[in-house]
Parts: structure tokens; sequence; C-alpha cells
């Protein structure tokens, strides 16, 4: 964590624990059968907009620059959502540091930090995967799947609706010893 970082900290607001994640494989505990469904219903959506529009596109002799347009629109989303599968797990193995300290929760990445305040009322709860990776939920995120814990690392939980730039969970995906941090440093141990 950066001296940049340390120089945020509030008034009396002091680092309890930091730490990133521990390896873990991209087909591993919810994901395992997650992605590769994914991966299949975008490479049926792709193949059945070649097969349905690229015949009527020739037929109708639609314009080069058109039926690329519409190729490329109608790829971008499957192709990032593929890609989002292996670029999420990247960006937490390489990029993100996790802190608690006595007053927030953060996840640091190289861009920018998400960050929640956290009392002894905040909601946390831990997970530990078939493939023995933990995950720390805290506030909001208690509330979604494992299958969501990667994006929502990466992104956080953002649920009041007249703010919805504000963060109200963050996931820790892949710490070693979750419910130790959560019981030893966290300002919301019970």
């Amino acid at each position: 964590m950066g001296n940049k970082f340390r120089e945020e900290l509030l008034d009396g607001e002091t680092v309890l624990w930091e730490g990133k994640s521990e390896p873990f494989a991209v087909l591993s505990g919810a994901y395992k059968q997650k992605l590769p469904v994914l991966w299949i219903v975008c490479a049926i959506y792709i193949v059945v907009f070649a097969v349905a529009y690229l015949p009527f596109a020739f037929r109708t002799q639609t314009d080069p620059i058109q039926l690329i347009f519409a190729c490329v629109l109608a790829c971008i989303v499957p192709v990032s959502l593929c890609a989002h599968s292996f670029s999420d797990p990247k960006m937490i193995k390489n990029d993100l540091t996790y802190v608690l300290t006595n007053y927030r929760a953060f996840v640091i990445g190289d861009e920018r930090a998400n960050m929640m305040r956290i009392d002894k009322n905040t909601d946390y709860r831990t997970e530990i995967q078939e493939d023995g990776t933990e995950i720390i939920y805290i506030g909001d995120a208690c509330k979604t799947k494992a299958s969501a814990s990667r994006a929502n690392t990466v992104l956080g939980v953002r649920k009041d609706k007249e703010d919805p730039s504000k963060i109200t969970g963050l996931v820790f995906y892949g710490v070693k010893d979750a419910a130790d941090v959560c019981s030893k440093y966290a300002a919301f141990a019970k």
C-alpha cells in the first residue's frame, strides 16, 4: 500500500490489516460451471448472429461499412463478457490490495480505490469455496452470490438508490484465513 493512500487516512484512522489475494484458478469455486456456460452461450449467440444476419446482408447488398459496424456491435458484448472472465481474476491476483482500518474497508487497485465505512453494526460473512478459496463479504455484498464475487471485488457493490456511485458492499476474494482476519482486525467483528 502506497504512501499516497496513507495520506488519505482520516484523523485517528489506523490500518489494522492489509492483504492480497492468494492464487486461484480461473475455473474454480462458483466459476467452475458458470464460466464454461457463459463462453458457450456467447459462442452460440455469435454463430446464430452470423448464420441469421450475414446471408441477409449479402442478399440485400448491405454497405460493407454497415456490415462491419453491425458485426462489431453484435460481437462486442459477448466478447467483452468472455474477456472479463480472464481480466477480473488477473486484476484480483496482481493489482488489488485489501485494507481494513478501524473506520473503513478498502479494495485498492492501480487506477482506483473502492471504500466503505464500517463499524460494529456492519454485516459481514466469510465463505470457503470447494477449492479452498476464501472470500470475505462486507455490507450489501453479504446478499450477493459467490458467482458474482469476482466482479464485486473489482467493482464494489452499489445498492444505494439515491447515490448509485456510493459503495455499499465490498468483497475480498482469495483472502488467506478469512474468518481469522475478520475476527481479529475488522471494526465489524462481533
